[in-house]
């Protein structure tokens, strides 16, 4: 049997994907990249476009509480088409490929519908298929449970399905999207956000649970715990330098700057948990299957703890309400809102204004929380972008070393942000 050829994992997000003539060009560019740079790719994809979107609401039309099982079935088809796809086009271009799903890659997992955890990867199917020059297309975002069920790994999960297969076959992992790399803020919408260069894995992980649209959290934490090389790249460029991510990233504690918008999040009032163990098992249950949750507060009364605010992101929406049916917690919530957060190390020495900035464009957050390292506002959607902005631009004019600490140039400051 032949060598074990250089690898790489390369992952394709939505938009990437979102025509026939995209998923062309990245065949065309797999084919030039295997050929300079003397390595084999695995391909990780995910669905075309909107086409989850398009399957979620088909089965939202159907039920307000669709069966979580069956969804996951229906949310996979969406990988299947677009891998199947990617497999013909690189076939008629004379290379060999091979479509796999999640299960025939070796991802299983428990039986959470929805949100399943990985509980193995064995990858032995795909050396054999890398050793014969088999460029495997393997679905993003699910596995396969212990009763032969598919499972989707939570809204992202094709980052997390990259990352896992590099790890278990010990190589690096590229990461393609519609933008350049990781910036200061979302260039699509922020005026003036920055690329970074390099950005340590600890920041890039606080950044996605934040709600930046990059990474899915899990994929980052799972690299950082497992040490996985990683880097972030524009798919539609063919010599992106994009963003290379640290492992080791203390000397980059610097690097933990931005301004992260999460517009839709779901406001979730706790009420009648047994006790604090309760509520915390079923954080760490939340946590584990991907689900990033902001307590911005919590309260002890009589051995009942009352979360005042619990915070997470629409798209994890249904599978944490079923688990919380489950667990007979009672709850209220609020939708349609949205989380801004202004990163930066040390905050203090910009909490102040960033309170007296968001005062000036009198936005009156819902609820705040601020910490060493972040400020976060919950406000209404249509404040969200503004507030983001002139954050942004205060950020830039402290890196920038325009800002100062006097209070007259501070007045200044503020005056040119509102413009």
């Amino acid at each position: 049997m032949s060598s074990m050829p250089n690898i790489e994992v390369h992952k394709y997000g939505g938009t990437s994907l979102s025509s026939f003539e995209r998923i062309q060009a990245i065949a065309l560019k797999t084919q030039a990249y295997q050929v300079e740079h003397n390595v084999q790719v695995v391909l990780v994809l995910s669905a075309m476009g909107d086409a989850t979107d398009k399957l979620m609401n088909a089965a939202y039309a159907l039920s307000k509480e669709p069966d979580l099982a069956a969804l996951d079935v229906l949310l996979s088809v969406g990988e299947q088409q677009s891998c199947a796809l990617m497999a013909i086009a690189l076939k008629a271009l004379g290379l060999q490929a091979r479509v796999y799903s999640g299960g025939a890659a070796g991802l299983y997992t428990d039986a959470c519908h929805g949100q399943a955890k990985i509980e193995s990867v064995e990858v032995k199917s795909l050396q054999h298929a890398l050793q014969v020059g088999v460029i495997p297309v393997v679905t993003g975002y699910q596995g396969v449970s212990p009763q032969g069920q598919v499972t989707t790994l939570g809204r992202g999960g094709s980052d997390l399905t990259a990352v896992v297969l590099a790890h278990a076959l010990s190589v690096r992992c590229l990461i393609y999207t519609d933008v350049e790399g990781v910036y200061t803020a979302d260039p699509r919408v922020i005026e003036g956000a920055k690329q970074l260069p390099m950005a340590s894995m600890s920041s890039m992980l606080l950044f996605s649970e934040l709600g930046a649209q990059v990474m899915q959290p899990l994929a980052v934490e799972y690299a950082l715990n497992h040490q996985v090389s990683l880097s972030i790249h524009a798919a539609q460029h063919a010599q992106s330098e994009g963003t290379r991510l640290s492992i080791s990233g203390d000397h980059l504690e610097c690097d933990l700057r931005g301004v992260v918008i999460d517009s839709s999040v779901t406001e979730i009032h706790l009420t009648h948990v047994e006790d604090e163990g309760a509520l915390n098992r079923l954080l760490q249950r939340f946590r584990l299957h991907g689900v990033c949750v902001d307590l911005l507060g919590t309260a002890v009364y009589a051995g009942q703890v009352r979360c005042w605010v619990m915070v997470l992101q629409e798209a994890h929406h249904l599978w944490c309400l079923e688990a919380l049916n489950a667990a007979g917690i009672q709850y209220t919530l609020r939708t349609g809102l949205s989380r801004v957060s202004l990163v930066f190390n040390p905050m203090q020495a910009l909490f102040e204004t960033a309170e007296r900035v968001a005062e000036s464009i009198q936005v009156i957050p819902l609820r705040r929380l601020n910490t060493a390292q972040r400020l976060t506002y919950l406000v209404e959607q249509s404040e969200a972008l503004i507030l983001a902005q002139q954050w942004h631009d205060l950020l830039m004019l402290h890196l920038n070393k325009n800002f100062t600490k006097s209070e007259a140039l501070f007045e200044e400051g503020v005056s040119s942000i509102k413009g």
